[in-house]
C-alpha cells in the first residue's frame, strides 16, 4: 500500500452519536489521498461496533481506559503515515473541499506548520441530533493570546462574514480541527511526546501552537476551508456547566502552559497583566469554586517534568522575545 498524503486522527470517547456525521463528511472529501485512524479511549457505547461495521477501512486502536486526548493523539501520530496529519474531533463535520483547501494552504510554505479553516457551530440537542442544523455562527477562526495570558477563540459566537476569504496568520488553531505538517511536529516533540501528556486534555492545542511558534513556524487560517463543530457550550456559561474534573484540568494546564513556554523576559514584561488576572481568578475560585484549587496539588507534582520540558523547548527557540510578544494583545 502506498503512503497517503495525510493521515486523519480521531480520538473517540463515547462518540457514537457524532461519528456518523463526521465519518460521512470525511469520506465525501474531494481529496481522497488519506488514511483514517481512530484511537478509542475506552468507550462504553457502540463507537467501536459502529466503525467496524460501517467503515472497515479505518484503522482502530482500542485503549482499555481513557488515556486522555494528548496521549491518544500521540498514539495515533506514531501510527500515522504521510506528509501531513489532520487532528479531528469526532464532533466535526467537514465541507467536501476542506482537505483540498487546507492542504493547498499548508503546501504554500514549508514554514507553515499548521493550517486550519473556518469552524462554524452546529445547533443541536440530544433530541434532534439526527437532524443537526449548520449555523453561520463562528466557533473559531484560530487562537489569540491576551497579555493576561488568557487564550480565546477568534470571533467565537460572532456571525460569519462569507465575503471575508483572506488567509491570515494566527497564533494557533483550535485542537478540534488542525492540519499539521508532520516534519514540524517531529522538530518540537519532547522525547516521544508530540502533545504534552501532562495535559491529559484541555489547552494542549495552545501548548503545541506555542511550541511551534517558538520554533519559528507559522499557523494559517484559510476561511475557504469550512467545517462545523458540535460544541455544546461556550463563553461565560461554559465554566458553570463543566464538571469539577474538567475545571481542575483546565486550571492546572493553564499554569503549566505559562511556566513551560513563556520566557523570563516576557513574563517580567507581562507581569502586571498576569498577576491581576491570576489574583482575580484565585479570589473567584476561593469563594465560588474551591474544588478547582485541588488542581494545585497536581500542578506541583508535574512541575519538575514541566521545567525539564521548558529547558528543552527554550533551548531550541528561534524567534526573539519581541517576536513572540507581538502576538499577545
Amino acid at each position: 500500500m502506498s503512503t497517503p498524503l495525510l493521515t486523519i486522527i480521531i480520538v473517540a470517547w463515547n462518540s457514537e452519536k457524532y461519528l456518523p456525521f463526521c465519518l460521512k463528511s470525511i469520506f465525501n472529501q474531494t481529496l481522497k489521498d488519506f488514511r483514517v485512524i481512530v484511537v478509542d479511549n475506552g468507550s462504553e457505547d457502540e463507537t467501536i461496533k459502529f466503525i467496524r461495521e460501517q467503515y472497515p477501512q479505518i484503522t482502530v486502536l482500542e485503549n482499555k481506559k481513557n488515556l486522555g486526548f494528548a496521549k491518544a493523539n500521540n498514539q495515533g501520530l506514531k501510527l500515522s503515515k504521510g506528509e501531513y496529519v489532520l487532528i479531528c474531533n469526532p464532533d466535526i463535520i467537514l465541507e467536501p473541499d476542506f482537505l483540498k483547501q487546507a492542504t493547498e494552504t499548508i503546501k504554500k510554505d514549508k514554514k507553515i506548520a499548521a493550517a486550519g479553516g473556518k469552524l462554524l457551530k452546529v445547533k443541536w440537542s440530544n433530541e434532534d441530533l439526527p437532524n443537526p442544523e449548520k449555523t453561520d455562527i463562528i466557533d473559531s477562526l484560530g487562537l489569540i493570546p491576551q497579555k493576561s495570558h488568557n487564550f480565546k477563540e477568534i470571533n467565537s459566537d460572532k456571525k460569519d462574514k462569507p465575503e471575508e476569504t483572506e488567509q491570515k496568520q494566527v497564533f494557533g488553531i483550535s485542537g478540534a480541527l488542525t492540519l499539521f505538517r508532520r516534519s514540524c511536529l517531529e522538530q518540537i516533540k519532547y522525547q516521544e511526546e508530540f502533545f504534552d501528556e501532562n495535559f491529559f486534555a484541555y489547552k494542549e492545542d495552545i501548548d503545541i501552537a506555542w511550541r511551534l511558534k517558538l520554533a519559528g513556524f507559522t499557523a494559517v487560517i484559510n476561511p475557504k476551508a469550512t467545517a462545523y463543530h458540535f460544541r455544546g457550550i461556550s463563553g461565560s456559561d461554559e465554566r458553570k456547566t463543566r464538571g469539577k474534573k474538567i475545571n481542575q484540568l483546565s486550571h492546572k494546564n493553564h499554569l503549566l502552559l505559562i511556566i513551560k513556554n513563556q520566557t523570563l523576559t516576557n513574563l517580567f514584561i507581562f507581569q502586571p497583566h498576569i498577576l491581576l488576572r491570576e489574583f482575580g481568578k484565585f479570589l473567584y475560585l476561593l469563594i465560588r469554586e474551591q474544588s478547582t484549587l485541588l488542581a494545585l496539588g497536581q500542578f506541583v507534582k508535574q512541575l519538575p517534568s514541566t521545567l525539564k520540558k521548558r529547558k528543552y523547548i527554550l533551548s531550541k527557540r528561534k524567534i526573539s522575545n519581541k517576536e513572540i510578544r507581538q502576538w499577545f494583545k
